[in-house]
C-alpha cells in the first residue's frame, strides 16, 4: 500500500506525522519506505536519527527521474539494463532492522551536497517540467513501474509513505492521482485550511481523477491537526464544521469505529 500525506497549507505537522507513522510501522515488523516528494522544500531526513550529511549526499527522487529520462533519450544505458532500475542506489537506510524485525528506508528528494550538489539539485527541480514528463517522457509508465517495484507482488516494501507538496501542484497530483492507494489529508482549524482541503478532497474523488486511475479506489482520511484546546466554544464550533464537511468520507475500515 502507498499512503500519501498531503496538506493544503503548510505548518500542520504533515512531515512529522509521516515520520512517526513510518517509525511505528517499521517497529511493528513491516518493511517501510518514506519518500520525500516535497521537492521544493525537502528535508524529511531531519526527522530521523541518521547521519544527515550522508543522507543529503545520497541520490534521490529527482536523480532517479533524471536518469530515467537520460535512458529514454538514449543518452544513458538501454532501458532494459538501465541503472535507474537499481532503486537501492537511491535509498538511504534508516533502520535496517528494528522492533519486531521491521525495516525503514528513505528515498530522499535528491542529492543536495553542499556547494555544487545543492546547486544542481535546485536547477533540476526548477527546470523539471511535469507536464512534459507525462506527455513526452512516458511519465505515467514510469510511475506505474515504480509502484510495482515498491509494492507490487514482488515489491520491496509492505508500506510506502509519501510526503507530498502542499497546495494544488503537479507534484501533489502525481502523489495522489497515480501513486496513492490512500491519502492522509491534514488540516488546521481555520476556514482557509478546511475549505481548501475539502475542495482538494472533492477533486481527488472526481470522475476525471478516477479515470486517470483506471477506476482504482482511492481512500481519504482527513485529520485535524495542531488544534488549540484553550477555547472550548471555538473548538466545538470547529468540530461541527469539520464533521459537516467530511461526514461519510472515512475509509471503510474505519467507518464502523466510534
Amino acid at each position: 500500500m502507498i499512503y500519501t500525506f498531503y496538506s493544503f497549507k503548510g505548518g500542520v505537522g504533515r512531515s512529522m506525522a509521516l515520520a512517526n507513522v513510518a517509525d511505528r510501522l517499521a517497529r511493528r515488523g513491516l518493511r517501510v519506505l518514506a519518500i520525500d516528494f516535497d521537492l521544493e522544500a525537502p528535508g524529511l531526513e531531519r526527522y530521523f536519527p541518521i547521519d544527515k550529511v550522508a543522507a543529503v549526499d545520497t541520490p534521490g527522487l529527482i536523480d532517479l527521474l533524471r536518469e530515467f529520462k537520460a535512458s529514454l533519450s538514449g543518452r544513458g544505458d538501454s532501458l532494459e539494463g538501465a541503472q535507474f532500475r537499481d532503486l537501492s542506489r537511491f535509498v538511504f537506510p534508516i533502520y535496517e532492522r528494528v522492533g519486531e524485525g521491521g525495516r525503514l528506508d528513505l528515498l530522499p528528494a535528491g542529492c543536495r551536497s553542499p556547494g555544487e550538489g545543492l546547486k544542481r539539485y535546485a536547477l533540476d527541480v526548477r527546470t523539471f517540467d511535469w507536464q512534459d514528463f507525462y506527455y513526452n517522457w512516458e511519465g505515467e509508465a514510469f510511475f506505474e513501474w515504480l509502484r510495482r517495484e515498491l509494492t507490487g507482488p514482488q515489491g520491496r516494501y509492505d508500506a510506502v509513505l509519501v510526503d507530498s507538496r502542499t497546495g494544488v501542484t503537479e507534484m501533489g497530483g502525481v502523489c495522489a492521482y497515480q501513486l496513492a492507494d490512500s491519502v492522509v489529508m491534514m488540516t488546521a482549524a481555520n476556514h482557509q485550511n478546511l475549505l481548501g482541503t475539502l475542495d482538494v478532497a472533492r477533486d481527488f474523488r472526481s470522475a476525471p481523477v478516477m479515470a486517470l486511475r483506471y477506476g482504482r479506489p482511492l481512500e481519504l482520511l482527513v485529520i485535524p491537526s495542531r488544534i488549540e484546546q484553550r477555547d472550548a466554544e471555538l473548538l466545538d464550533a470547529f468540530y461541527e464544521r469539520f464533521e459537516a464537511a467530511f461526514e461519510g468520507r472515512l475509509p471503510q475500515a474505519l467507518a464502523g469505529l466510534s
